[in-house]
């Protein structure tokens, strides 16, 4: 690396530096007000508390990061603009895609190290940052548990069931087994059914087995067929239990998806999602392809007071692009990969038509 490079780089990690921590520390503060006013009746758990900042900060950096990088590749370059440097610079032969060599490198650093926390990483810390901020800050009663993506619930304190797959969409529950139990916690009766639908208001068991453990050790058993069943649930209850794509890393999302496959259920929203944890990274070192151009615009401060509004219109807009693709492609109405990356695929033209005019 040229003494050149070296000085540029220190010159925009001082500035990214601030402008992260700046932004992370506002929305730490943010975070913080909030639950302390939700918490305002009784104390505030202290522990459990630090513990959610903490897990929940990861999901937090993945969200700023791109808007820090943007606000820092723009405030140094046009640092440099209004001290002459860059003119400096160009004027002995160094042209606009050498100076701006490092800010790329170092954007694509941040995309890979931010994609392969959003693969494994992130995923986890969100599901405990949940986990914590539902059972120990809101005192929500936990009744259902994930275990290789079946779920664990109690329906009532003699009733336990267990369910591999919960379509939202038709109501639908998959593989279900439903545990009854005696004052002494002993099993008296074991449901199994392929399905449990909801309709006419009632859940029923399209089709099934019954074992009935009676107390001198015999078992009787039962087929059912259409056959109304009590669950104490409605499905707007088992829709919240549906697995969260955001709280699986990519190994067991892209499980997930196969065993979905595998039922023949509609599996676009995890696919979506599992493409999303490399396209909402790769946004990294895109806002630093935006950022670049629009840094050089000049070296009065209006001039990067007006790149920075344009910055900040950018990002909102990829925001919105972003989430109107995924919500089409949610709906099949777009494929899986456009609605994953077609912002990302904007926003790179954007980049592209920008560097170009700077030559």
């Amino acid at each position: 690396m040229s003494l050149l490079h070296r000085y540029l780089v220190r010159e925009f990690l001082r500035v990214w530096g601030l402008t992260l921590g700046t932004l992370l520390l506002v929305s730490q503060v943010i975070e913080v007000f909030t639950r302390v006013r939700r918490y305002a009746d009784h104390p505030l758990p202290l522990g459990p508390f630090l513990a959610y900042l903490m897990l929940h900060f990861p999901q937090t950096l993945l969200i700023l990061s791109p808007i820090a990088l943007l606000l820092a590749t723009i405030i140094s370059l046009g640092l440099l603009t209004k001290r002459r440097e860059l003119l400096a610079m160009r004027s002995i032969g160094f042209p606009p895609h050498q100076i701006a060599l490092p800010f790329f490198i170092f954007g694509l650093l941040v995309s890979g190290l931010l994609a392969a926390a959003n693969w494994t990483v992130i995923p986890v810390a969100s599901k405990q940052s949940e986990y914590v901020k539902n059972t120990l800050l809101l005192r929500r009663p936990q009744t259902s548990l994930f275990g290789q993506n079946r779920v664990w619930l109690q329906l009532d304190p003699q009733r336990l069931m267990n369910i591999q797959l919960i379509d939202p969409t038709t109501n639908i529950l998959y593989d279900v087994s439903l545990y009854q139990m005696d004052e002494e916690f002993s099993l008296v009766r074991l449901t199994e059914a392929a399905s449990i639908v909801f309709q006419n208001n009632q859940w029923r068991i399209s089709q099934g087995t019954q074992w009935d453990f009676r107390p001198d050790r015999s078992v009787k058993t039962a087929s059912l067929h259409d056959q109304p069943i009590e669950l104490s649930k409605g499905p707007a209850e088992f829709r919240e239990m549906e697995a969260d794509p955001d709280e699986m890393d990519g190994t067991q999302l892209d499980r997930y998806i196969a065993q979905l496959q595998r039922s023949g259920l509609n599996s676009a929203r995890y696919q979506i999602n599992l493409y999303a944890k490399l396209s909402i990274p790769a946004v990294n070192v895109l806002m630093v392809m935006i950022g670049v151009p629009l840094g050089m615009l000049g070296g009065r401060w209006s001039n990067v007071a007006r790149g920075i509004g344009l910055a900040l219109a950018v990002a909102v807009a990829y925001a919105l692009i972003h989430a109107y693709a995924i919500a089409l492609g949610n709906k099949e109405i777009l494929p899986v990969v456009a609605a994953a990356w077609l912002a990302d695929a904007l926003l790179f033209g954007l980049g592209v038509w920008l560097l170009v005019r700077l030559r």
